[in-house]
């Protein structure tokens, strides 16, 4: 079985836990993407490639992307994630640090609800399990947007191990955090 591997994520991997890229495993029936966008927040720079190993699925993952014009690289970029994966280091330890006491202030926010914090080994979108306040994936969806004013990623989105959770972005100021987390918090209270 092909598969394609969104490792985009992996540089944002906290201390104590390790990230496995998927070709270590098998590096013959992967595609593996990659950028540095995640991390050292450069999306915009269009700075994203992929590894192909097999001669004949690379030429054609080639020939296929020309066809669309989707190839979108250029000298910038390159500079970019140069830059980024060689000199980003310090820069990085320090952005996990932050968000790591972002994922611990979520965690203690939440200790007083029914909402349960899904533990992540890295990256700055935690899931939130709200499986306990008994709203249908629907109505959770309107929930968070209408009554928290959350605009999050619902969890169907993601198949249906993501009934009833959602995905929430971390990789902001512990400020604006809070903000959201009282407001969900209000929200929730308004609904004894």
């Amino acid at each position: 079985m092909l598969v394609v591997a969104d490792e985009l994520h992996g540089d944002l991997t906290f201390p104590g836990h390790a990230y496995t890229p998927f070709s270590t495993i098998d590096a013959t029936n992967v595609i593996t993407c990659l950028s540095p966008a995640k991390s050292f927040i450069i999306a915009s720079c269009c700075s994203a490639f992929t590894v192909i190993a097999v001669d004949d699925r690379r030429a054609a993952f080639q020939a296929e992307n020309s066809r669309l014009t989707v190839i979108k690289n250029n000298a910038f970029a390159n500079v970019a994630m140069q830059a980024a994966w060689q000199d980003g280091g310090p820069w990085l330890a320090a952005v996990l640090q932050y968000i790591e006491g972002n994922l611990a202030f979520v965690h203690d926010r939440l200790a007083k609800t029914q909402i349960n914090l899904i533990e992540p080994d890295g990256t700055f979108l935690p899931w939130l399990d709200f499986r306990q306040i008994g709203l249908s994936s629907d109505d959770l969806t309107a929930f968070l947007r209408n009554r928290a004013g959350w605009t999050v990623t619902c969890g169907p989105a993601f198949g249906d191990q993501g009934i009833e959770s959602a995905r929430l972005n971390i990789d902001c100021r512990r400020a604006v955090l809070g903000e959201a987390l009282e407001r969900l918090t209000t929200a929730l209270a308004g609904m004894d």
